[in-house]
């Protein structure tokens, strides 16, 4: 087996003998290379975590009828983000033949400092009266740490451009009740890298309950991120709850300086606890205690009584809902509820979160693992017009629930989307 320092350069050589025996037999027959391929890096010197554009170039002719890769781009040392956004075909004409421009792209992240290697690919492009194998260059760039003078406290190795929001509500509330707090990061930073903005141990007068934070993407000419952070915040005592400012440090690497992101402070009113309501007092003019004596059999009655009432419920709920299921499989009427389809919680404080978990739901029983995918993925890789559709509810439904003043999709548009989900196999 090679060694991985041999692995590389050997694979780089090949590749280009491959290429060039390809150029020069299209050369020597006089026609036009089938494809041609060049790589572009948006920087040669980067930092640890900092966002790098990978691009790669391929002409290809117009009798070109299929593109493989042989082998596939691999990213050993970065994390890499496939960005989807402008990957179509443009027509360009060079030396007077017809070509195609397709641009694949990526968003690399160096994971560690060093001289790190951008592997060569291969790609093999085949017509009707044959193939060509054609090199895909390789890369290096020069990867530093992030400096640590002028460090703040607390930094997370975030590097690029970062914008943080903070929202609460309900504004005002009693007592024994919950705000939502949701803090929104955005930016073309590793955002991945994000600690939890909020702490337990900062609240000496409420409790915070965590949930697990989500990481959305836009995809477009370059990633732009963003991470939600949501608690649920318990007041233990009446008054003005100050919810502060959040800070999120993060390195320019134009500037070469760290800087602050920071949300304004918020303030949660929280009134007293509803008065509990007063026992029933005995009316008046003797009646009988239900557990005095003589008061047995009206207290017998009574409860056979309250018996048969919950009997009676119960087989009407029955028969109900047997109704509703034999309808809904028979294709008759519009399909339940939001909460009679199982994926939802009257508990819910925000619509938003009830539509995401049932268009979810409908999702992960059509296609089984997309619930481990972001919306942007469910979008990028949707398979029909219907899945982007519900991606794309997905995208609006998450920016309405964690960002400030988004407006959140009409309700019957998911209605209808689930309607469809659900009617397919």
């Amino acid at each position: 087996m090679l060694g991985a320092g041999l692995a590389g350069p050997l694979v780089a050589a090949l590749l280009a003998i491959a290429g060039a025996s390809a150029a020069r037999a299209a050369e020597a027959s006089g026609e036009a290379p089938l494809c041609e391929a060049s790589l572009h890096l948006e920087a040669e010197h980067a930092l640890v975590g900092q966002q790098i554009l990978y691009e790669i170039h391929i002409l290809r002719r117009k009798d070109v009828t299929q593109l493989a890769w042989d082998p596939a781009p691999g990213f050993p040392a970065f994390r890499a983000e496939w960005l989807p956004g402008i990957s179509g075909d443009a027509p360009v004409i060079r030396d007077g033949e017809s070509y195609d421009l397709y641009r694949e792209r990526r968003a690399l992240f160096p994971a560690r400092a060093g001289v790190l290697a951008v592997p060569p690919a291969g790609l093999r492009c085949a017509t009707a009266g044959g193939e060509e194998l054609v090199a895909v260059p390789g890369g290096r760039v020069a990867v530093e740490p992030v400096p640590e003078p002028g460090r703040p406290a607390g930094y997370d190795g975030l590097v690029g451009p970062v914008e943080v929001s903070v929202t609460a509500s309900p504004a005002a509330l009693a007592l024994g009740g919950s705000v939502r707090i949701s803090v929104a990061l955005r930016g073309r930073a590793n955002l991945w890298d994000a600690g939890a903005p909020l702490a337990a141990a900062a609240w000496p007068d409420a409790e915070l309950f965590a949930h697990p934070p989500e990481l959305s993407r836009d995809a477009g000419r370059e990633l732009r991120l963003r991470r939600y952070f949501v608690y649920d915040l318990v007041p233990r005592r009446e008054g003005r709850l100050r919810i502060p400012a959040v800070a999120v440090a993060w390195f320019d690497p134009e500037t070469r300086r760290y800087r602050v992101a920071e949300s304004l402070a918020l303030e949660v009113a929280v009134g007293p606890a509803p008065a509990a309501a007063a026992p029933a007092e005995r009316a008046p003019g003797g009646a009988e205690d239900p557990v005095a004596p003589g008061g047995d059999g009206r207290r017998t009655w009574g409860v056979l009584l309250g018996a048969l009432v919950l009997v009676a419920a119960l087989l009407a709920f029955y028969l109900v809902r047997q109704g509703v299921h034999h309808g809904v499989r028979r294709g008759a009427g519009r399909a339940p509820d939001f909460d009679a389809t199982g994926a939802l919680s009257k508990a819910d404080s925000l619509p938003a979160d009830a539509m995401a978990r049932a268009l979810r739901a409908a999702l992960a029983a059509r296609l089984p693992g997309v619930a481990s995918l972001s919306s942007d993925e469910i979008v990028a890789g949707a398979p029909d017009a219907l899945v982007r559709e519900a991606g794309e509810l997905l995208m609006r439904l998450d920016r309405a629930r964690f960002e400030p003043g988004a407006p959140a999709p009409d309700p019957e548009a998911v209605r209808a989307c689930l309607d469809a989900l659900r009617a397919r196999p």
